[in-house]
Order: C-alpha cells, then structure tokens, then sequence
C-alpha cells in the first residue's frame, strides 16, 4: 500500500490489519445476512430513516470538514443537526503532509464522512440497518463500496470505517451527489451557518469516540486524550 515518506509504519502492518479489516468486513456481511434470515421482522433490515451529508474545504493553508443529519424525511435547513470543524496541522498532522492541505481533499472529505458515520452511531441504534450518507467525492463514494484503497492516509482511514460498521452492526451507504446538490455540507465548511439552527449544532468530539485503529497509526495519535504507541511492523 502506497504510504507517505515520513510515516513509520511498515508496509507489513498496514497490510497485515488491511487483510483483518477485510477479512471482518466480510464476514460483517455475511453474518448480516444470515440474520436478516431469521429474523422475523425483516423490516429491521431496512433504510435508516436518516438524512445526512459531509464535506470538505482546503486551500493553500487551512482545510475545514462539515455536515449535517436529519431524521426528518424533507427536513429544512433549521431543522437539521450540524456541525463544522476546522482541521488544524496541529491536531490533524496528517492532512498537512503534502505541499498543501488541498492536495489532501479526499482524504480530508472521507475523514468528514467517519467523524459524522461515528456521532450518528454512538447516539443511534443502527443494528441492521443501512446508513445513508452524502457526499460529493464520487471516488470516496466507490472506496467506501469495496474497500480498495492504496492511498496514504486514505486507506487507514476507510479502515476504521469498515471497523465501525462491523462493530455496530451496520453498513454505511455512501451515496456521490453533484456538489450543487451538497450545498448545506459545503456552506458549513466556509464557515456560512445562514439558516441553521444555533440550537442544533454540535461539536465532534474525538476524545470520546471509540477508536478501533486510527489512533493506534502515525499522525493519528491526537484523537486519543491518552497517548498510545504507534505500531510496530509485523515481523
């Protein structure tokens, strides 16, 4: 897998875990399946009733992620719970690895879509249901489907994505829209809340969230309160 020139980790790790993840993933899947089988209220396997969207903004200096959710089926704008989060060098190191935080766009929009996948599961019950989610990076909207990904960091962050629909029991539907279609999303990134309720917002807090790998790898370790080792190559 394609890693950055100063990450530490070793090819042999991120393959090692990717082969777990993938290995979990399916069975996720097939266990799924066989419990939709016998359960005899297949209604449980539906849709969630929940409309949400992420997006991402960067520029030469700074990058900004954002989003919103709904249980409402057409809910307005004041309706919708959302949130916008700025992405800082100091907190987020690894989506200022290259020249610029905007030649790290995907990866930064598929890390908007794992902050809200993670406040959506933590305060929902999605046991099997399917997620769906919007975004306007059609090629996260592909990865998040088969799970091929060779891109740094990118590719541990879709792991921990595939970590948490096995772990809740859920699978994450994430659906590519036109960016005129993702306006509310791409409003909260520029820093523009005209319209949404004040009331409504809330603040990712990544020292809560259940981690699974992410803040185990390289540049990666301040979503933990605590410090954790980063891992080794496996031998």
């Amino acid at each position: 897998m394609g890693l950055h020139k100063g990450c530490s980790v070793g090819i042999s790790t991120i393959t090692h875990y990717y082969r777990q993840i993938t290995s979990a993933t399916t069975a996720t899947r097939a266990a799924t399946t066989q419990s939709y089988k016998r359960c005899p209220y297949k209604h449980l396997h539906m849709r969630a009733h929940i409309q949400a969207a992420t997006d991402a903004g960067a520029n030469d200096t700074d990058a900004t992620v954002g989003g919103w959710y709904s249980t409402l089926a057409s809910p307005h704008k004041h309706e919708v719970h959302w949130f916008p989060m700025p992405i800082t060098k100091h907190d987020h190191p690894w989506a200022y690895t290259r020249e610029t935080p905007k030649q790290s766009i995907a990866a930064i929009e598929l890390y908007a879509t794992l902050l809200l996948l993670k406040h959506i599961t933590t305060n929902s019950t999605l046991i099997n249901m399917t997620l769906p989610l919007r975004t306007d990076n059609m090629g996260n909207s592909y990865t998040s489907t088969d799970f091929k990904c060779k891109k740094w960091p990118n590719s541990a962050i879709l792991m921990e994505i595939a970590l948490v629909q096995h772990h809740q029991r859920m699978r994450l539907d994430l659906q590519h829209v036109h960016r005129e279609n993702n306006q509310w999303s791409d409003q909260l990134t520029h820093s523009d809340f005209n319209g949404f309720n004040e009331q409504l917002r809330f603040q990712p807090n990544t020292d809560y969230m259940q981690w699974y790998l992410l803040d185990k790898l390289p540049m990666f370790e301040n979503l933990s309160p605590e410090p954790t080792v980063p891992m080794r190559a496996v031998s």
